[in-house]
């Protein structure tokens, strides 16, 4: 008699344990950090292989309480470092013309003297994260794609040729900067030598329609064929980076909201191939230019 008694007992204050514990559960439910979405991020569409970009710090948004623990999280929270704003500019919007989604030429008149050279036309389109994987941007569409950072305004740029052999965007540009005559390519040497001598300082046109564009280049850089990976995961510090890794190039003395001109580069004379990267891809090369926005 005496253990069915505590059996009833005990299965009885188990149940009562259950009952109030749910009912302190409703009354204090617990909050639940909600996840923080991290928007997909800008990357370089000529690197074939994935890269691991870097990652970014995730900081949830405290809300200080009253008593010592409230003034410790405001404290913390005054300590981090405020990032500087940029520059609030209209999109893609240089001297009051839009350069998105119309019919561009680019025309380049060097600063040393050489004959001025114009690109095939193109179209800029805005980045979306799906913009690539539509076909949006492959060579036969005639396309560039926009995308911003640090108030800076950057655009992917075919270079080379496409299928049919005709020449792509920035393929004037590069054969300017790469080659010699239709056969003999350049040394690395010689390509900074005529950069500096012909590039910086030349004028830019951009033919929009019936609107005319006018800047001249500030900035070129040429990331060589071992740097090419690690300059693929700096697409949203692009001008820190080249400032700091590439300090003779200029980007540090450009402000913002200069346009860069990135595209893809050849090896040149005397350089070792490096087979794990496509032909048309083994370079980069970077151009800021300054419409004087």
């Amino acid at each position: 008699m005496g253990r069915k008694l505590l059996r009833v007992l005990s299965i009885s204050t188990g149940v009562a344990a259950i009952i109030l514990g749910l009912l302190v559960f409703q009354h204090y439910q617990p909050q639940v950090a909600a996840s923080i979405p991290i928007e997909q991020r800008p990357s370089d569409p000529f690197f074939t292989t994935a890269v691991s970009e870097p990652k970014p710090v995730l900081t949830a948004n405290v809300a200080p309480t009253a008593g010592p623990t409230g003034n410790a999280v405001k404290k913390n929270l005054l300590l981090r470092p405020l990032p500087t704003p940029a520059p609030t500019i209209p999109w893609m919007e240089f001297n009051k013309i839009s350069i998105l989604d119309q019919p561009t030429v680019m025309t380049i008149q060097p600063a040393c003297g050489d004959k001025a050279f114009s690109s095939p036309e193109f179209k800029v389109l805005p980045w979306t994260p799906d913009i690539f994987d539509k076909g949006e941007f492959d060579i036969s569409k005639g396309t560039a794609v926009a995308w911003e950072h640090l108030g800076y305004t950057g655009l992917w740029i075919h270079s080379g040729m496409d299928w049919a052999g005709n020449p792509l965007a920035a393929a004037p540009l590069q054969n300017y900067l790469e080659k010699i005559d239709t056969w003999r390519k350049r040394s690395p040497e010689e390509f900074n030598q005529k950069a500096a001598d012909c590039l910086i300082g030349g004028k830019v046109s951009l033919q929009l329609g019936d609107q005319l564009l006018e800047g001249k280049v500030t900035s070129i850089v040429r990331i060589q064929a071992p740097d090419v990976e690690t300059v693929s995961t700096h697409v949203m510090d692009l001008v820190p980076y080249l400032a700091k890794t590439y300090p003779e190039s200029g980007f540090d003395k450009i402000k913002a909201p200069e346009l860069l001109l990135y595209f893809c580069g050849r090896l040149l004379a005397g350089e070792t191939p490096d087979y794990s990267i496509p032909d048309y891809s083994r370079t980069r090369i970077i151009v800021a230019i300054d419409f004087g926005s």
